[in-house]
């Protein structure tokens, strides 16, 4: 009988001028990666001979519609983006926890005071339906192997990783942040 191999995380450590950069990649759901190419095939179809038939003739509800129809395909091209290319930063800076989202050349970045992290830790229970979810750009997740208090909020971070990453992840940060930070502020 042999040992079941070791998994590596699903995450990686980048050394930057700054500190350490803790990366993740967006959650690679099969569905979204399968089905929203031929949605937006269809969609993309669907919109051009609209907008061919508004060249045609004007009419404010094919103009209307349209406009719809341009917000939808950036919804669902964004869902689809942020599945194949996005990405989760986590880093200390001088004391402080920034989290990040990133999609190409968009960024997003929350920095948290290092004083005010309160019981930094893993998530003991993932969201029940955070398998089903659809994971959106730059939004707020409520959801997440990691978790920690910031005044009167709970936030999360992590999404797609499981507990024992998530503990990977606080053995690294507890180097870099305040001792409170991590034993839920007692001293």
């Amino acid at each position: 009988m042999t040992y079941e191999a070791l998994k590596p995380p699903r995450f990686r450590v980048e050394d930057a001028s700054s500190g350490e950069i803790i990366r993740i990649r967006a959650p690679r759901k099969v569905f979204v990666i399968i089905f929203l190419p031929i949605w937006l095939a269809g969609w993309s179809a669907g919109g051009s001979v609209v907008a061919f038939e508004l060249t045609q003739r004007f009419e404010p509800f094919l103009a209307l519609w349209l406009c719809g129809w341009a917000l939808g395909w950036v919804f669902a091209a964004g869902i689809l983006g942020w599945t194949l290319f996005g990405c989760e930063t986590i880093r200390t800076v001088g004391g402080d926890l920034e989290l990040g989202q990133q999609l190409g050349p968009w960024v997003r970045r929350k920095l948290y005071q290092g004083a005010q992290v309160r019981g930094l830790r893993t998530a003991g229970q993932n969201h029940p339906l955070a398998s089903l979810s659809l994971d959106l750009p730059f939004r707020r997740v409520r959801y997440g192997a990691l978790q920690f208090n910031y005044g009167a909020r709970t936030i999360y971070a992590a999404t797609g990783l499981d507990e024992a990453e998530g503990e990977l992840i606080v053995d690294r940060l507890r180097k870099h942040l305040p001792r409170t930070a991590t034993n839920g502020g007692m001293n």
